[in-house]
């Protein structure tokens, strides 16, 4: 079966979308072990180790959603384009349109609730000393934690709880929905388009 170029370009943005989805999945899970925040305006290589270390994974989970969210888009429209001119849109390319859809949602997911879970204090029950506070995980999970700032806006943990969910949720729903359109392009003759 001969691949048309424009299906080319759809299923490369399909395997970038997935590797993306991956590589944001997997810095969020690392910076909810290890986030450290520190003042935008402060000297990163004065600041500790740990810090520095959250930063490089925090510049590389932003890199991973944007990659993420530009794939996704380019997949989308080239979808519609390329399922546009036939006239019979079978039930496997409307599944690929929805998945297709999902993803690109999801992927805005990750952008628009990355500032939701990067939290700058955390107010305590108690008085604790030392650099062991750290991570996503502890805002969400521990009881120690009263609220949460989150660019100088008092959250619950609950509310905080909420947004980490659907952030660190969203790239892997948003990856298996584009598993989902690369099976089906592989899968599914595309008719050519008539002008």
């Amino acid at each position: 079966m001969e691949v048309s170029p424009l299906r080319r370009i759809a299923l490369s943005g399909v395997v970038v979308g997935v590797l993306a989805a991956a590589g944001a999945s997997v810095a969020g899970f690392v910076l909810a072990a290890i986030f450290r925040p520190h003042a935008l305006w402060a000297d990163l290589p004065s600041l500790p180790p740990a810090v520095q270390r959250s930063d490089r994974w925090t510049d590389w989970h932003q890199f991973a959603s944007g990659l993420l969210l530009a794939s996704t888009a380019i997949s989308f429209a080239l979808l519609l384009w390329l399922v546009h001119g036939a006239k019979r849109v079978l039930k496997r390319k409307a599944v690929a349109i929805a998945a297709s859809a999902l993803s690109l949602v999801m992927a805005a997911l990750t952008i628009i609730t990355r500032p939701l879970v990067e939290w700058d204090q955390l107010a305590l029950w108690s008085v604790t000393v030392g650099q062991d506070l750290g991570g996503y995980w502890l805002a969400g999970f521990d009881n120690k934690v009263r609220f949460v700032l989150v660019g100088n806006q008092e959250l619950s943990q609950g509310e905080y709880l909420q947004a980490l969910i659907v952030h660190l949720g969203a790239p892997i729903v948003g990856g298996v929905a584009l598993l989902v359109v690369g099976a089906v392009l592989l899968r599914t003759p595309v008719p050519a388009r008539r002008d």
